[in-house]
Formats: C-alpha cells, sequence, structure tokens
C-alpha cells in the first residue's frame, strides 16, 4: 500500500511544482499591466499520438464493451502513459494534455530541470529532442499493445 502512496505522491509534486511557477508570475504584483507569460526555447518537439481503433458504446461488441469498461479501459491506458513520463529515458518529456482520444506531449520545453539523456552533453541537447520523443511514444506503442485484448489498438503519431 505505501508503494502505491509514493508512486501517486510523484506525479503531484511534479504538478504542483509546474503550477507553483506560473502562479508566481502571475501574483507578481510588480508585473506589467497586460504583460503575457511566455518562454522562448530554442528546439522543442510536440506530438500528437492518437489512439484509433477504439470502439466506445459498441453495443454490438461480443467482449461487452460498454461505455463505462471502454471509459475505464482508456483510464488504464493513460495512467500507464502518465507513468512512462516517469522513466529515466523518458523524464525530459513533458505531457501538455490528454483531448479525447489524443495524447499531447512535448520535449525540450525545460532543459535546464531535468535530463534524461545523462551521456549527452549539453551542446547536443537540442539535436536529441525528438530521439527522445521518438523512444517516448515506441514506449506507448509498447503499453498500447499490452491493452489490446479484445481490441484493436493503434496508436498514430
Amino acid at each position: 500500500e505505501l508503494d502505491g502512496t509514493v508512486s501517486s505522491v510523484a506525479p503531484g509534486r511534479e504538478l504542483f511544482r509546474a503550477t507553483l511557477s506560473v502562479a508566481k508570475l502571475y501574483l507578481n504584483t510588480n508585473r506589467s499591466y497586460g504583460e503575457l507569460y511566455h518562454e522562448e526555447y530554442n528546439t522543442v518537439a510536440v506530438m500528437f499520438a492518437t489512439i484509433t481503433g477504439y470502439a466506445l458504446w459498441d453495443e454490438d461488441n461480443p467482449y461487452g464493451n460498454n461505455q463505462r469498461t471502454s471509459l475505464i479501459v482508456l483510464n488504464h491506458i493513460i495512467c500507464d502513459f502518465d507513468k512512462l513520463l516517469f522513466d529515466p529515458s523518458c523524464l525530459r518529456v513533458e505531457k501538455i494534455k490528454m483531448a479525447g482520444w489524443t495524447y499531447m506531449a512535448a520535449c525540450g520545453l525545460d532543459p535546464g530541470r531535468r535530463d534524461s539523456n545523462l551521456s549527452l552533453s549539453r551542446q547536443t541537447y537540442s539535436e536529441h529532442v525528438l530521439v527522445v520523443l521518438a523512444r517516448f511514444a515506441t514506449k506507448m506503442m509498447r503499453v498500447l499493445v499490452r491493452h489490446t485484448v479484445g481490441q484493436d489498438f493503434t496508436l498514430r503519431v
């Protein structure tokens, strides 16, 4: 039971850290009126990965899928995708959001905070954001394969 608690605390801390940095900016009373929040990065890769081949509300499905069951399966898939973000090889990947069946992620948004490719020098960091994101997409595909019992899931990246 303690292991489950520890694994659920890490994502909460990460969310809190990300939210707090933006909140500090907006709570700053010395900020100019109308000043927009933005950050500039030299190299960023963004990925949109859509789960396809998924039967939601399919009453004729021989496996008995219904709306509730389908959403439970989707939730398990998304949770497994999110767990990949804590894999050492994926630490530079940031989840942006999940919209419908599409998982949005980026790599290269905060090069000073985390490093998922420790063997690379800082000079070559920007050249590898696509490689890190492609590896993350491959791991997502492996997760999806584990959930394909009775479904023909595919991941369109």
